[in-house]
């Protein structure tokens, strides 16, 4: 008989350690991939939150007009967007030029990675001459 040392193939130590760092990497990647995807929820939820608070902002801008806002107004606009008032807030303010008005300041809360968050949007809108308050 004539045997062959011609050795080809893998010995079992070589198959295991190639075997370890592929199970290695596979999880680094998973572990990314599951972040991402956790992220991207979060992101998806604010961006929703942002959309809320952006309409409740326009809605503000398009009842405006040139005579500007009384803050009744703007109670009965936030009433009818739906808003509560635990998330609203109206404060008089004077800009840098002098012009009296309000600083509306619009807070949506949203989720994220189990957490409560929330976005907050600020503006100034005009104080109504005609209504004075």
């Amino acid at each position: 008989m004539n045997y062959s040392l011609n050795k080809k193939g893998f010995t079992l130590i070589e198959v295991l350690i190639s075997m370890v760092i592929l199970g290695i990497i596979v999880f680094a990647f998973l572990n990314l991939f599951g972040t991402s995807f956790a992220n991207i929820f979060t992101m998806g939820n604010k961006d929703q939150a942002m959309a809320t608070a952006s309409d409740i902002m326009e809605a503000l801008y398009r009842e405006q007009g040139p005579d500007g806002l009384s803050e009744a107004d703007i109670n009965n606009i936030l009433d009818s967007e739906g808003v509560n008032n635990g998330v609203t807030g109206i404060n008089p303010f004077e800009n840098e030029n002098g012009q009296a008005g309000f600083k509306v300041t619009i807070t949506i809360p949203y989720r994220s990675g189990g957490q409560e968050r929330e976005i907050s949007l600020t503006s100034f809108f005009r104080k109504s001459e005609a209504n004075d308050e």
